[in-house]
């Protein structure tokens, strides 16, 4: 479609879906499950006494919901929008 400043361009792929946005989607369930599995890590750790592990879960724990929250925003969607004022 052009329009009276040029063409104009269309955010949406072919389909009606923005393909940014669904790549979005699959980042943020690989995030969830990266998280998922380091603290399952971090339980086995803690019980086994690996003192050393425990600190470097815990920061890459860190790390990623960190990852997570950035992801969150940059695709735009906001996880405390719906929350009112505390």
């Amino acid at each position: 479609m052009t329009t009276a400043l040029g063409p104009a361009i269309r955010r949406h792929g072919p389909n009606g879906y923005d393909p940014a946005t669904r790549r979005g989607d699959a980042r943020a369930r690989i995030w969830a499950h990266l998280a998922e599995n380091a603290e399952q890590r971090l339980v086995e750790a803690k019980d086994r006494a690996w003192l050393g592990e425990v600190a470097a879960l815990e920061d890459g724990i860190k790390h990623l919901r960190t990852s997570q929250a950035q992801q969150l925003l940059w695709s735009g969607s906001n996880p405390f929008a719906e929350q009112g004022p505390q």
